[in-house]
């Protein structure tokens, strides 16, 4: 078999002796790639990890805050409800602005290789997201003035756009570890492209699920977030 071949079949034998790892290096290593792209590639990884990060802690505040207050009457409820929905509208925008940086295109790529496919999808996932946080704004509004015909089909569907986005990002993600290049990174979210949205949406019939997601999914931003580090000193300015 030809090397040319097992490039393009990697996983025909995985567990030979002397096999080569599945990952295909890309031909335009991150270390070679303009310092300005990189640097633009790190400041979204970490607008999405520390808006990540904010996202937890502030919905752990806001579920402190509408337990106490459901002793307080509906009004109160609906108060809680709608400045989480502004607040939250505003740490989600960060994250997804994250993403955007994160996938911005490198010029210096072209052809086949500068991830069209993988950035045309985690784009569209944002663009998505981005929609139903504005129209779920509006049903936190209409909620507060006593209609709150759509808190439920709204939820519903940040929910499914959220699974989206998490294998959207893993895909993203996925690329991206064939420049760095890891081998690591590129396993774990190949697996977690697949993972992290069944974690996510079926999984959460189960808190434990969606919670060890989020954790894995943390674990392996922080990773590419060092990984690019690592790199980012050898970029050409």
């Amino acid at each position: 078999m030809s090397e040319d071949n097992i490039s393009e079949s990697p996983a025909e034998s995985p567990s030979a002796p002397g096999a080569p790892p599945e990952l295909v290096p890309h031909p335009t290593p991150l270390a070679s790639a303009p310092k300005a792209y990189v640097e633009t590639v790190q400041k979204g990884l970490q607008f999405v990890i520390y808006g990540t990060l904010a996202q937890i802690g502030f919905a752990l505040l806001v579920l402190i805050a509408s337990v106490g207050a459901s002793f307080l009457g509906e009004t109160v409820v609906n108060v809680v409800g709608l400045l989480a929905a502004l607040i939250g509208t505003g740490i989600a925008a960060i994250v997804l602005m994250g993403w955007m940086r994160f996938s911005e295109p490198d010029e210096s790529v072209a052809g086949e290789h500068d991830g069209a496919e993988p950035r045309k999808l985690v784009r569209l996932a944002v663009y998505i997201l981005a929609g139903l946080y504005a129209l779920n704004l509006l049903a936190s509004l209409l909620a507060f003035i006593g209609l709150g015909i759509l808190a439920l089909p709204v939820s519903l569907l940040l929910f499914l756009a959220t699974a989206f986005m998490l294998f959207a990002a893993m895909g993203y993600v996925n690329w991206m570890a064939t420049r760095i290049p890891s081998e690591e990174t590129y396993e774990r979210s190949k697996m977690y492209r697949w993972l992290l949205p069944l974690l996510y949406f079926p999984g959460c019939a189960l808190i434990v699920a969606p919670l060890v997601g989020l954790v894995l999914y943390l674990l392996l931003l922080f990773k590419v977030k060092e990984e690019i580090e690592g790199v980012q000193g050898a970029s050409p300015a």
